[in-house]
């Protein structure tokens, strides 16, 4: 939900079960704001489960970058993500490029 040009906010869930001892759970909860149409602050919290053979297997990340569009069909998209599982933390920056054709 939210407006073309301001607060957007999104929640997606998804389950699935391959079979009677392997199932998941994901989701999904993130908010952007546009500034200016080539400037998007965003930030992201996700939660993935995977249930299999009566054991549970969690992990969070948490996402915050910015969403900039230098020319027109072009983004790059520095962002830092935080993932978290019972085994470990991690902290890593990330710079995505996509084109659009």
């Amino acid at each position: 939900a939210g407006l073309s040009t301001g607060l957007e906010m999104r929640l997606d869930i998804s389950h699935s079960g391959r079979t009677a001892d392997y199932k998941t759970m994901n989701g999904s909860l993130s908010a952007s704001w546009t500034i200016l149409d080539w400037l998007v602050p965003a930030i992201r919290v996700e939660r993935a489960q995977t249930n299999f053979n009566d054991k549970s297997y969690i992990a969070w990340q948490y996402v915050a970058g910015i969403e900039f569009f230098p020319i027109p069909f072009v983004e790059i998209r520095p962002e830092v993500r935080v993932v978290k599982t019972d085994e470990y933390l991690l902290a890593q920056p990330t710079v995505q490029l996509h084109i659009f054709y």
